[in-house]
């Protein structure tokens, strides 16, 4: 009975060290379960009720609201289809828009109410979660795959695909959690928690985001020649260790993978073959993809889509309407895992997205599993700007979100490398729809911003 008292006192001793309503809001809003999204946003205006409406010097990207309020006036003005199918997907992709508002809203203000060691302990708390998550997803493998390195396996749903499984409480592709995780590497340089950067590093390793890893490791060999501290500079070493252990040990397929990837044409995929033996509908048949990866055939359609004509290249082809999570989701592409809202949902598809990244999300989900790599898919935040937003989208973006963030560049340290590194990330998916990679950016600059504060932030009542 004493040590069941002792244990009680135990959690709530550790509960009131942190902010359990942010750490319960960045949890939920994590899971990559889209009816969800909007009920843990729901809750969290509940939650801060009238303080929502309290704003400080930092204010808000006004991206979000824009790109949604440019989309109003489309749909209202320049907008040939009213088919319940087209304004359900309208509806659902402005209602992504705000979220992504609201959340940074509520983030801002929890951080701000909040007492600093508070926060830190929250994200500490939900960076062990997340750690704990991707360990069971790990062991899962090895019990599965009946190996004790899986990386290693000679069955083809595992080997080199093993890091696809370790998702951690994102539940999305496991590049989310290693985008996350490299994010917290460099807090935790900022905070000179070098151990928890290590193991960081190792999440973000093990996901095998052989790409991703590409772009990240730079910024740490960046961090260790900035940095003159001997124990972050032998820390980055641990790390940098770690990855060469688990490419050249653990996972050398891995590492053929990237060679091939990169020198190999074999590694591409034949389109034009696979095209004239396809079954699909005639439409396919006018895929050819001159480019031995998916994903730069893509950019050449959005650039060539965006230029054909000058309505296209201003405003682009409407949300939904060219390529985003939204137009794939609601579309009828198969062997796509789909949440279950969408199956619910008229399809649509738009005859832009029709006529281009449609065809190749159908051929790759045509194929077995192992085509379905970042480098063959058209997931990008570049051609989603472009594509559906036009010029007018991609300008909006520049100046209401890159340039929000960089004209507090002088409080900005490791939430400037996190910028750059989104900004590279941007190119793998499209990273506003999850409402995850994002949001701990934004997280991660406004306590920042407040850590580096001088002075108490000015309130102002909007």
């Amino acid at each position: 009975m004493m040590s069941s008292n002792l244990l009680i006192s135990k959690i709530k001793e550790w509960a009131n060290t942190q902010d359990n309503f942010l750490l319960c809001f960045l949890l939920l809003l994590s899971i990559d379960m889209v009816i969800l999204k909007p009920v843990v946003i729901l809750l969290g205006i509940i939650y801060l009720n009238k303080q929502l409406a309290i704003k400080n010097r930092l204010g808000m990207p006004w991206f979000y609201v824009l790109i949604a309020a440019l989309e109003c006036v489309r749909f209202a003005c320049l907008n040939n289809d009213y088919s319940k199918a087209h304004t359900v997907s309208f509806l659902i992709g402005i209602s992504f828009w705000l979220m992504a508002a609201l959340a940074f809203l509520i983030i801002r203000t929890i951080v701000y109410q909040s007492n600093n060691k508070k926060i830190n302990n929250t994200l500490i708390a939900f960076f062990y979660i997340n750690v704990a998550f991707s360990i069971f997803n790990l062991i899962s493998v090895m019990i599965k795959s009946h190996s004790w390195n899986p990386f290693l396996s000679e069955d083809l749903n595992y080997g080199n695909s093993t890091g696809d499984y370790i998702k951690g409480v994102f539940m999305a592709p496991c590049f989310i959690n290693m985008f996350v995780n490299t994010f917290f590497a460099f807090y935790f340089i900022q905070q000179k928690k070098y151990k928890n950067m290590l193991v960081a590093c190792a999440v973000a390793c093990f996901t095998s985001c052989n790409f991703a890893n590409i772009i990240f490791i730079p910024f740490l060999i960046f961090a260790f020649l900035k940095n003159n501290d001997k124990q972050l500079r032998k820390y980055i070493i641990y790390a940098l260790l770690v990855f060469v252990g688990f490419y050249a040990l653990l996972s050398n397929g891995n590492l053929g993978y990237i060679y091939q990837s990169a020198f190999n044409s074999n590694q591409s995929i034949n389109w034009q073959s696979i095209n004239h033996n396809s079954k699909e509908d005639s439409a396919l048949m006018h895929v050819n993809l001159g480019f031995k990866y998916g994903k730069l055939q893509s950019f050449q359609e959005t650039i060539d889509y965006a230029t054909a004509k000058p309505k296209q290249l201003l405003i682009g082809a409407g949300i939904g309407n060219f390529s985003s999570q939204l137009a794939l989701r609601t579309s009828d592409v198969s062997g796509l895992q789909k949440s279950r809202l969408f199956k619910y949902l008229p399809t649509y598809i738009a005859p832009d997205f029709r006529d281009n990244h449609y065809k190749i999300f159908k051929l790759l989900y045509s194929l077995p599993g192992g085509f379905h790599s970042v480098k063959h898919q058209p997931n990008s935040t570049a051609n989603q700007l472009l594509g559906e937003y036009g010029l007018i989208g991609v300008l909006l973006f520049f100046v209401f979100y890159v340039f929000y963030f960089l004209r507090h560049y002088q409080k900005m340290q490791a939430s400037l490398y996190m910028l750059l590194m989104l900004g590279a990330y941007m190119l793998f998916d499209y990273l506003f729809e999850y409402l995850s990679v994002v949001v701990f950016f934004e997280l991660f600059f406004i306590l920042e911003c407040k850590l580096q504060s001088t002075q108490p932030a000015e309130i102002k009542t909007v």
